[in-house]
This record gives C-alpha cells, sequence and structure tokens, in this order.
C-alpha cells in the first residue's frame, strides 16, 4: 500500500526500539524531509509527522538527509550534507525518539563528518556502536547523552561499501560489489577477516545467532 509521501533519494526505513515507529528521510525538490511512519494492529504502517527539527544551518544552506540509523539506546541518527557548499560537506546529527514516536534534536551533536562521505549506518544490537561507510568504513561510539565520537580510523578507504550489517558477537558485516567485507570489532579497532567474494552482490542480510 503506497503511503502517499514521495521522497527523492529516499532511503531505507529504520524503526525505533519498540518496533512501533519508522522513520525515512530524503528531499522532495530539495524540501528536507524527515518522515515518520507509526505500526497499526494489524502491521501495516500509517504516516504520522515525527516533527523533526532542522539541524543546525548557520550558513542558511541547502540541506538533503543521505541516511539514517536508529539506535537501541532510543536514538535517531541522521547523515545530511550541504548541497550547494563548494566542496559540498556532510554533518551527522543526533535526535532522541521520544515515547509518542517524535523526534528532538539533541542539543550540540551535530559535526562535520571529515574524510569520506557516509552512504550508510548501521547500530549494533546494544545500540553503542555506529558503523558508517561509503569509501571505507569507520566506527562510531554513541554516549548515553546521544552524542557520536568517532573512535576507528577508517579502513579500506580504497573500496566502496554500500551496505553495513552487525552480529551479536562484534562482527562487521560490509557489503561492496565483489563481495562481504568481514571485520571484529574489538578494542576501538576493526580487524579484517575473510571475505565472502560475491560478484555484483546489490543487497545483503545478517540474520545473528541467538
Amino acid at each position: 500500500m503506497n503511503s502517499g509521501i514521495n521522497v527523492n533519494y529516499g532511503s531505507p526505513l529504520v524503526f525505533s526500539r519498540n518496533n512501533l515507529h519508522a522513520y525515512e528521510s530524503g528531499c522532495f525538490f530539495l524540501g528536507f524531509q524527515i518522515n515518520g511512519f507509526i505500526r497499526a494492529s494489524n502491521g501495516s504502517l500509517i504516516t504520522f509527522s515525527p516533527r523533526a527539527g532542522f539541524p543546525p544551518n548557520p550558513g542558511n544552506n541547502f540541506q538533503c538527509p543521505d541516511s539514517q540509523a536508529t539506535s537501541a539506546q532510543n536514538f535517531f541518527v541522521l547523515s545530511y550534507s550541504n548541497i550547494d557548499a563548494n566542496p559540498r560537506t556532510q554533518f551527522l546529527v543526533t535526535y532522541h525518539i521520544n515515547a509518542d514516536g517524535t523526534l528532538g534534536i539533541v542539543e550540540g551533536s551535530s559535526q562535520q563528518v571529515l574524510g569520506n562521505a557516509v552512504n550508510t549506518m548501521r547500530f549494533d544490537p546494544t545500540g553503542t556502536f555506529m558503523a558508517a561507510v561509503g569509501q571505507g568504513i569507520r566506527i562510531y561510539k554513541l554516549s548515553s547523552a546521544g552524542k557520536l565520537t568517532l573512535v576507528t580510523a577508517t579502513v579500506a578507504p580504497q573500496t566502496n561499501f554500500t551496505d553495513v550489517r552487525w552480529d551479536n558477537f562484534g562482527h562487521v558485516y560490509a557489503l561492496s560489489s565483489t563481495g562481504v567485507s568481514v571485520y571484529t570489532f574489538k578494542n576501538n579497532a576493526l580487524l579484517p577477516g575473510a571475505p565472502i567474494l560475491v560478484s555484483g552482490a546489490g543487497s545483503f542480510g545478517v540474520l545473528p545467532v541467538r
């Protein structure tokens, strides 16, 4: 069933910790959008406004969301770009997920992404560590106050990763056009393992062992 929401360059849905609210973001005719959905009793999704405020924009730039992730600590993280800046700049900002599903910006959480841009983000099952991929992979740590700190250098910056997943044992799986790169995250470092070679892979999933 179509929701009636139209978002150019929209990103996949991410869900709140209680699985009752979902979010997507994107631009529609350069219009900054964060859209929300509530899960009905029959499992369907009904649109609602998460009332997400705009990130800080001191330069009055055209801002567009790039991707988002949700944490089991009840936070929503958005990556967004100033698309009219030269060079184009990207930032991360954190929102708290309120009980009614609305989103409130965590003051002081906005930070510029240094180095290669982030394409996709995903939290580990604890909601503490966030893997971010694009040209390479890096890990951020989310504090209990909702602020992110980069804890690793960018690994494999020559590889264009398009998706990333975690299992329950600290392993990070990053997808590229040549397959899946496997890393172990330990002591704030990413340790490479044996890759899974799959030519032309477009998407994947990880089913953690309980």
